[in-house]
């Protein structure tokens, strides 16, 4: 999923990817399928009309906050030793399916 525009700087993209983990979580016989992913904030550059240049921006605070402020319902985790490029939080979803 891409986001631009709104709460994200002209000439940047907030980008979402995700991938199934391969791992099912179930729950009184309801199987859900665990996805994991990524989120960062891309500076574009359109040189020519097809041609366009992507830097991936360190921030990756920025983009996780940026995440979570559209999702509503996102519980917010804190899984790892925070370090100077990445404060060791992580997003949290969950399935209705499974509540």
């Amino acid at each position: 999923m891409i986001k631009t525009g709104g709460d994200v700087p002209r000439g940047q993209r907030v980008i979402l990817r995700v991938w199934p983990s391969g791992t099912v979580l179930t729950n009184a016989g309801n199987a859900q399928p665990l996805w994991i992913g990524t989120v960062v904030t891309e500076k574009v550059e359109h040189l020519k009309p097809f041609v366009s240049l992507v830097d991936e921006r360190n921030d990756v605070n920025g983009a996780l906050q940026t995440l979570r402020a559209a999702l509503p319902g996102i519980e917010l985790e804190n899984h790892a030793t925070a370090k100077p490029e990445w404060n060791g939080e992580v997003l949290l979803g969950r399935s209705k399916i499974l509540n």
